[in-house]
């Protein structure tokens, strides 16, 4: 479906497409994954009218350390016109080095944008490892601090005109949206977006001819950059040849993360530029086959994982890997009677220590049989506010709680104090959407008087739209007047469904499944 926006032609089904794949890893999970908006009708009521793109919503997400980063979460309708943009601009990928490894554009226009992004990453280190191996010498390794918040959209503007001559459509609507979602005056990009990781690898093409240029053996994937040198003296000398073109585009390297070492600094190559896994390379080469993982290739991995567990590493990327992974075990037929007991304990135990991995544990946890000990444990998050302070948390554990159907007198009269209308919506959507799920018609009902009174935040509404789902056509006739038209169509979703849906249902997948590309960081 082809529409001509603003004088820029979009293909919304492709942008729909690869939209689904992009919200696999969205930070804040809709509870029935945008079903009723990603479909050519909808988006063609909501592009009936004048295009106008919407202010984001400022949201904070917790990072290692427990400091934070901000998200800027765009409404679904600027995220398809967002995704299309990118796409009728992907040909720039083209302009970009052999030596950037990470997203580059899938060939094709299939559902996902990008080439697979764990191999990529894979042959990132590898073709550093070879270079070093060969060459001798020392590796610079470093990367961009604070990327996504420095990037200058008059610059990137810039630098699409300069690559491409035919986009001013595009860039005038690009223009438009950035302006519309920026925290700052003409700085930044929405991060967890695939259209943003194209872009931003836009914008750092310029620092990459400059690099190559002057002859340095350099690789990027993503922010991440390394330059493999001769010796220490070069490799200083090729820091600061980097931080002066970062510069120019306003921005410079993280002192933290920046090291200069020796090729036989076997400490520091494994932890910077890590060789593959044998385990859970052994189970991604078995789940590519048409018949899938092969029974001694989940041992090993469900053994690793264990292994990771019992000794605390839960911060490790390679802890990352293995979880995502035996998850997609877990929801497979062939992976759901096996025993992961150790993993759950320890992800149980660990992850109101590790708020910024709450995600993927939530994800790992909706697939196993949980027992009362689990469910107790996981709702003192959402029970103690004062302890367990981020709300990105809570809204995914409220998620898990009603997804599981876990209900306790305890766990109600929390939601109903956090569901009220206050400063916290990231924690009040998860409390509504647990009391639409495991509440009581009272507590439906007193959602629907309250609609009137929610602000214009689009994560409570939408949830307090779900939450009030099973009432009665006189409730709906009396309290939901205000509703707007993207809530009457959620509402109308919903009542199609053949059971009421307050989180969308896991379907069981063959093992041959798992071949589908992982998310970014695994």
């Amino acid at each position: 479906m082809k529409t001509e926006i603003q004088g820029a032609e979009l293909d919304f089904g492709l942008a729909i497409l690869r939209l689904r794949s992009d919200l696999r890893d969205d930070w804040f999970p809709d509870p029935v994954r945008f079903a009723d908006m990603l479909t050519d009708d909808a988006v063609s009521q909501q592009l009936r009218e004048q295009y106008a793109p919407q202010p984001a919503v400022e949201v904070n997400i917790p990072k290692g350390g427990f400091t934070l980063r901000y998200s800027l979460e765009q409404c679904v309708t600027d995220r398809i016109v967002y995704q299309a943009v990118a796409d009728a601009l992907e040909h720039i990928d083209l302009s970009l080095a052999p030596q950037v490894y990470g997203f580059r554009i899938r060939p094709g226009r299939g559902g996902e944008t990008f080439q697979p992004k764990v191999q990529a990453w894979i042959d990132f280190n590898n073709t550093v490892r070879l270079q070093l191996q060969d060459l001798g010498g020392v590796l610079l390794v470093t990367d961009v601090q604070n990327f996504y918040e420095c990037i200058w959209h008059s610059e990137l503007l810039a630098d699409i005109e300069r690559l491409s001559k035919t986009s001013f459509a595009y860039r005038r609507l690009l223009e438009r949206m950035l302006r519309e979602w920026s925290r700052y005056d003409g700085l930044a990009l929405p991060q967890n977006r695939d259209a943003s990781s194209f872009l931003a690898n836009i914008y750092l093409q310029q620092v990459d001819a400059d690099m190559l240029d002057r002859g340095y053996v350099y690789y990027r994937y993503m922010d991440d950059i390394r330059v493999v040198c001769n010796d220490r003296f070069a490799a200083r000398r090729a820091l600061l040849d980097l931080i002066a073109s970062l510069r120019h585009r306003h921005l410079n390297v993280n002192a933290s993360k920046t090291h200069i070492f020796d090729s036989d600094d076997s400490g520091n190559l494994d932890k910077y530029v890590p060789e593959p896994d044998r385990d859970v390379e052994q189970f991604d080469a078995s789940s590519r086959s048409r018949y899938g993982a092969d029974p001694d290739a989940i041992a090993k991995l469900k053994a690793k994982t264990e292994r990771l567990v019992r000794a605390g590493n839960f911060d490790e990327r390679s802890f990352r890997a293995c979880v995502e992974r035996l998850r997609r075990v877990a929801n497979s037929f062939e992976g759901q009677h096996l025993d992961y007991s150790v993993v759950t304990e320890g992800i149980v135990e660990a992850i109101g220590d590790y708020p910024w991995l709450s995600d993927f544990m939530v994800s790992f946890l909706r697939h196993i049989k949980l027992q009362s000990h689990h469910t107790e444990a996981l709702s003192q998050i959402v029970i103690s506010p004062d302890k367990y302070i981020y709300s990105w948390q809570s809204y995914h554990v409220w998620q898990l709680l009603a997804a599981l159907n876990i209900r306790s007198r305890e766990l109600r009269l929390s939601a109903q104090l956090q569901a009220s209308v206050g400063k916290d919506s990231v924690r009040a959507a998860g409390a509504l959407i647990y009391l639409g799920a495991c509440g009581t018609d009272e507590d439906r009902i007193r959602i629907a008087r309250e609609m009137s009174q929610i602000p214009p935040d689009r994560l409570i509404r939408r949830a307090a739209t779900i939450a009030t789902q099973e009432l009665a056509g006189f409730y709906v006739d009396r309290y939901f007047s205000s509703l707007r038209p993207d809530e009457v169509r959620l509402r109308e979703y919903l009542r199609q469904q053949p059971l009421p849906t307050y989180v969308a249902d896991l379907p069981r997948r063959k093992l041959s499944y798992l071949n589908v590309d992982l998310p970014d960081e695994y």
